[in-house]
């Protein structure tokens, strides 16, 4: 088991106590015009889901995109 696993409430925990709502933070971005989906860059599909999957290999630091395709769960969330 990896110390995640061990550890999960004590790490989630204090993450979810500074989490804002989904529908909170997707409305006040609609309400200040900010582009919320790659339709409203008017960006092909397929562009994005590229961007997002390879995007993670531009820079040499560790974010939720290394975690999710480290993870094996890149590809899934790209293709909802």
């Amino acid at each position: 088991m990896s110390i995640f696993q061990n550890h999960w409430l004590e790490f989630v925990e204090p993450l979810r106590e500074k989490m804002l709502d989904y529908d909170l933070i997707w409305n006040s971005m609609g309400e200040c015009g900010a582009l919320r989906t790659p339709e409203d860059a008017k960006l092909d599909s397929n562009f994005y889901k590229d961007a997002l999957r390879y995007a993670r290999f531009i820079r040499d630091r560790y974010t939720i995109l290394d975690l999710a395709g480290d993870s094996n769960q890149l590809d899934g969330l790209i293709n909802v």
